[in-house]
């Protein structure tokens, strides 16, 4: 039997009509498994089209210091490395978009919370999760590290804001649906009377 974790968001009131600001938000620890040294170079032309939008990556980890260096010597003047947040639901319901670069994950959870707040998703259809996550067009998938793409997709989404809100209900739907606590704990309950 498998049974889901409920979202980690899941008592939490995200102001999902809160301000969207002009930010692209990504989440995780600074390590290779997240790919963010691949997404610093697919936002690169992005920061040269969309000079008024923000890179805001979130998280803490061994490759603070490698990132840091790769911003400097790409010249990128957007990209804020945040560190660790206590107010998460706040950070996804301000990002106008999220982004996953991984190289591989289990279940993203990032994905999973940047869905139940309403926050259209882009990803690596990296193995495992994005794409059982953001199918039926519920967000958009890239070619796993295919970076030239990553950076079409996220220009597209920032010019076609219409288009990913649509998806984003659809993904907000889903995630309430499949990682909410009122849905996973009678699944739970009907495995322990078994």
């Amino acid at each position: 039997t498998v049974i889901p974790n409920p979202c980690a968001l899941n008592s939490r009131k995200s102001k999902v009509e809160s301000r969207k600001t002009k930010t692209v938000l990504a989440v995780g620890r600074l390590h290779e498994q997240k790919g963010f040294d691949l997404l610093l170079r697919s936002w690169q032309p992005v920061e040269k089209h969309y000079p008024e939008w923000q890179l805001r990556i979130v998280g803490e980890g061994p490759k603070r210091a490698e990132l840091e260096t790769q911003i400097q010597a790409m010249g990128l003047m957007r990209v804020y490395l945040a560190g660790k947040e206590d107010k998460m639901a706040e950070e996804y319901a301000e990002a106008s978009l999220f982004v996953l670069s991984s190289r591989y994950e289990g279940l993203p959870l990032a994905l999973i919370e940047a869905m139940w707040c309403g926050t259209p998703c882009v990803s690596f259809d990296c193995p495992h999760g994005p794409a059982e996550l953001l199918a039926d067009e519920r967000g958009w998938l890239v070619p796993e590290g295919n970076i030239a793409a990553l950076t079409r997709q996220l220009e597209y989404l920032l010019s076609h804001p219409e288009e990913a809100a649509e998806r984003a209900q659809k993904a907000q739907t889903f995630a309430h649906t499949m990682y909410s606590e009122k849905n996973i704990m009678p699944l739970w309950q009907k495995l322990i009377e078994q």
